[in-house]
């Protein structure tokens, strides 16, 4: 038993290695994309029993942690600022001591889009084709993966390491193995959704695609009250 919990603890702790020479990174399929590192906010994922209210509620009385930075931005997930005092690692290790919080990571972004990129300690992973259930299960265990859903036909894995090991590293270590097609963190972003508009001299008559407060027959629309197919083409 200890032999099995012992090597994926190796594998973290050469992934940790690596981002001491490295830097941060995640990897896009197999393109090495930086990283961006800022700890002085904290992205907290809370188990899905918990309630909002109390979710809310918990981060907003934890001492070195600002109340008013508090914020909900996905599933069960949250941001929020820590105050002066404790370093993030710290507080981060504070945060996990609780059974209602899963996982707690810095808040990153993108070198190239400065796109914000929120963490929620779960990992996407597929597998090239041909790869036997056998080598699949393998590896999880390999890494102490617990499978949250399964594609199998793909083969597409929603994983997650355990409690307080950093699902970044291992997502970038899993990246490197022989049979896994991609594997990155799976995160929430807020990056900015382009969006065209067609050179039709009557599309601004589209009030329904696009309403910027354009007059119609009936008299003037509302600015937004649209179904954004802009940002769809």
């Amino acid at each position: 038993m200890k032999k099995c919990m012992m090597f994926p603890m190796m594998v973290i702790f050469f992934g940790t290695i690596l981002y001491a020479q490295n830097g941060f990174y995640y990897y896009k399929y197999k393109d090495k994309k930086p990283l961006e590192k800022i700890d002085q906010t904290l992205i907290i994922k809370f188990q899905k029993s918990q309630p909002t209210a109390l979710a809310k509620q918990t981060l907003q009385t934890f001492n070195l942690i600002d109340r008013q930075s508090v914020k909900e931005i996905g599933a069960h997930l949250y941001r929020a600022n820590r105050l002066s005092g404790k370093t993030f690692a710290e507080l981060r290790s504070e945060l996990l001591k609780l059974n209602s919080i899963e996982s707690v990571q810095p808040l990153f972004k993108t070198e190239e889009e400065r796109s914000e990129l929120y963490l929620n300690g779960e990992i996407c992973l597929q597998f090239l084709n041909g790869t036997t259930q056998r080598e699949i299960s393998a590896i999880l265990q390999r890494y102490g993966l617990e499978v949250i859903r399964a594609i199998k036909v793909e083969p597409y894995y929603l994983v997650k390491p355990q409690k307080g090991v950093d699902a970044l590293a291992v997502a970038n270590q899993l990246a490197m193995e022989s049979s896994v097609l991609f594997s990155h963190p799976n995160f929430y972003t807020n990056a900015l959704v382009p969006f065209y508009i067609p050179q039709d001299r009557y599309f601004n008559r589209q009030f329904n695609f696009y309403n910027t407060g354009q007059g119609t027959r009936r008299g003037t629309s509302t600015p937004g009250a649209d179904i954004k197919m802009t940002s769809a083409w």
